[in-house]
């Protein structure tokens, strides 16, 4: 895989760790997924960041995703949906 080769060749690229963490994500592997995008968008909000808490159970962590997407854009329709299926 062509993320991992650029990861091995430089561990700080940004694009490869994303895509990385998206990957993992569309194959299911939601801990691989956490493992990659946790470190870019803890502190920012993530949609993808924050399903892929919710799968690997960690909903106090989804939450805050969820609630830092809203603060950016209290239009976002899905971080909205998603964290009233939270609070449900």
């Amino acid at each position: 895989m062509l993320f991992r080769q650029a990861l091995q060749l430089d561990p700080t690229n940004r694009a490869a760790r994303t895509g990385m963490g998206r990957v993992a994500f569309q194959q299911g592997q939601f801990e691989e997924a956490v493992r990659y995008l946790e470190p870019l968008y803890r502190n920012q909000g993530n949609m993808d960041l924050g399903v892929a808490y919710v799968r690997v159970g960690r909903r106090d962590d989804a939450r805050r995703q969820f609630e830092k997407l809203l603060d950016r854009n209290p239009a976002n329709a899905d971080a909205r949906r998603a964290l009233d299926a939270l609070n449900r």
